[in-house]
């Protein structure tokens, strides 16, 4: 009896690949969970101003529109946490990994730092924005964060 028919076909073809593989979809799967938070944050915002200016009700066809421009906002802003977050997360993650944090802990709390690091870089030279905006970018990127480490398998 050999043993090789007791190696399933698909598990000799994975090799160093496959978790870099898995490491880049969780992170683009994080850059659009992170993206479709700020979206949703600024969507709500403005159906509730919305809202407020039509004596507290809510227009059915506007909350529909909305949810239709979100898809399409999530993939535009999507693309660009992408480009903006590409190289810094890879040294992140590794930092995470040589200093031995705990990874869950460390992957939501160097999103939020890099959320809020990128924006601040972004807006502050245009003299826009302020803490609000800090908070809410830092709050995608824990969200993001932990969208990482769970879809990268929970790593340790």
């Amino acid at each position: 009896m050999t043993t090789q028919a007791l190696v399933p076909v698909n598990a000799t073809l994975r090799g160093a690949a496959d978790p870099v593989l898995r490491a880049f979809g969780a992170w683009l799967l994080a850059c659009l969970v992170a993206a479709t938070t700020l979206v949703l944050v600024f969507l709500v915002y403005a159906l509730t101003v919305d809202a407020l200016d039509n004596g507290f009700a809510f227009d059915p066809g506007a909350i529909a529109g909305g949810f239709m421009i979100t898809a399409i906002g999530a993939a535009f802003v999507g693309f660009y946490v992408v480009v903006l977050t590409a190289l810094p997360w890879l040294g992140l993650v590794w930092l995470a990994k040589l200093t031995g944090l705990h990874r869950g802990f460390a992957d939501m709390v160097l999103g939020a730092l890099m959320g809020g690091a990128l924006i601040q870089l972004m807006i502050n030279p245009l003299g826009t924005g302020g803490e609000p905006m800090i908070l809410l970018f830092a709050a995608a990127g824990a969200v993001g964060g932990l969208t990482y480490w769970n879809a990268a398998g929970r790593p340790k």
